[in-house]
């Protein structure tokens, strides 16, 4: 390059030519060395700067674990009658789901404060655990009536209070008494010998109680033909689950075939709180007959349906 200007500018001298035109010539000398550099260097250089973008965008965060591939923080075994468990900050009812579906038990739930717990039991009986498990909150255990003594069989779970009779409900139970056989009193009697049977409930007296009073008086009446209608009306329809259940549990001593028939087609109910209960008062009144409306239910949404259901089957048959 040096070379070339000293060439040009004795050039320029000789033809004695103003320094301007040599000054412009110059330039035009150094643009056209610029674009003489190499193709070669400078497809590298922009295979460089490629080959840097590409590598960003092809970078690749950390794949997260999938839920699948995320290690449970519970595990529940059942072998023979025995339970090996062991869980870490794990919901109640998580648990009992659980194993519900691995004994086979079904679940009767009128409970809703649950909390979290831990523990681990190798080898334990399934009364342990599930006593482990629950803690201070009320329950019972319903064995199955066909296999008596040691090696009896855990058919039923119950858990939350148990209906009583409390105050307020024998005082409900002691109003309609006294209205009763203030009915009873204002009819003609046959004979002084004579028993009237008792008269039926009116519905609007059961309405002006309280549903706790409700819960706890409905039970109690007599499942006759004149009040089957009632206790039917509040089982399918009345709001509060409780009331529905307490209506449920006079049917179920109904020699009526009506009432069997009500309660079956709360199989069919929303709410599977009710279905379980149903389940329940079909196992203690129902029948063989009873089997094709049970084993629809083995394809319930809820596990805790189907194990009842599962039990109910294997109970009437």
């Amino acid at each position: 390059m040096p070379s070339v200007v000293n060439k040009t500018f004795w050039f320029f001298s000789d033809l004695r030519l103003p320094a301007s035109c040599f000054l412009l010539v110059c330039c035009l000398l150094v643009v056209a060395c610029d674009n003489s550099v190499s193709p070669a260097s400078q497809s590298d250089s922009s295979r460089q700067k490629q080959a840097s973008v590409i590598s960003e965008k092809d970078e690749i965060p950390a794949e997260k674990p999938s839920a699948s591939e995320t290690k449970a923080n519970f595990l529940i075994d059942y072998q023979n009658g025995l339970v090996t468990i062991s869980a870490i900050d794990v919901s109640q009812l998580a648990l009992l789901g659980q194993l519900s579906e691995k004994a086979g038990f079904g679940l009767q739930i009128n409970y809703q404060q649950w909390v979290s717990v831990s523990l681990t039991m190798s080898n334990a009986s399934l009364e342990s655990v599930v006593k482990a498990i629950l803690g201070p909150v009320p329950h019972e255990i319903v064995y199955r009536a066909d296999v008596p003594g040691p090696a009896r069989i855990v058919q039923l779970l119950r858990i939350g209070e148990v209906p009583s009779l409390s105050d307020s409900g024998k005082r409900a139970a002691q109003s309609m008494a006294e209205r009763l056989k203030a009915m009873n009193q204002s009819k003609p009697k046959l004979g002084s010998e004579s028993l009237e049977p008792e008269p039926p409930i009116s519905k609007d007296q059961v309405l002006a109680m309280s549903d706790e009073e409700k819960i706890e008086f409905l039970p109690f009446v007599e499942p006759s033909e004149a009040n089957l209608p009632i206790l039917v009306d509040l089982m399918k329809n009345y709001a509060q689950p409780d009331v529905r259940i307490a209506a449920m549990a006079s049917l179920e001593n109904s020699d009526n075939p009506q009432a069997v028939t009500a309660i079956v087609e709360l199989f069919a109910d929303p709410d599977p709180k009710i279905v379980l209960a149903a389940i329940d008062s079909i196992e203690f009144a129902g029948s063989s007959s009873n089997i094709q409306s049970l084993e629809r239910l083995l394809q319930h949404p809820s596990v805790a349906v189907q194990s009842a259901a599962r039990e109910a089957i294997d109970f009437l048959r």
